[in-house]
C-alpha cells in the first residue's frame, strides 16, 4: 500500500493477519507515514485477524465482510485496513 493511500489513523498500528489453514500464513503489517512493512510470523497486533487464506484475500478484495473473519482486539483498526486496500 502507497504510504500516501494509509489513512492516518492507521501511522503507528499493526495488524497480525493469520491464515488458519497453512503453517505458514502469518504476518504482522506496520503502518507509518513512510507506508506499510510486513513481517513473516506471529506477532502480536493491535488486531488479529483470522481465517483461510482465501477468506482473508476475499475480504480484503471485499467480497466477504471483515465479520466473516475471527477478529481479535481493534476491530476499528481492521476495518480501516480493508477500507484503504486497494487489491
Amino acid at each position: 500500500m502507497p504510504a500516501d493511500r494509509i489513512p492516518p489513523e492507521l501511522h503507528g498500528r499493526t495488524v497480525h493477519l493469520h491464515g488458519t489453514d497453512t503453517d505458514d500464513a502469518e504476518w504482522l503489517l506496520r503502518f507509518g507515514p513512510e507506508g506499510v512493512t510486513v513481517e513473516a510470523g506471529h506477532a502480536k497486533g493491535d488486531v488479529a485477524v483470522r481465517g483461510t487464506a482465501q477468506e482473508l484475500l476475499l475480504t480484503m478484495w471485499r467480497r466477504r465482510p471483515l465479520a466473516a473473519l475471527e477478529v481479535f482486539g481493534d476491530v476499528t483498526v481492521a476495518q480501516r485496513l480493508v477500507d484503504a486496500a486497494r487489491i
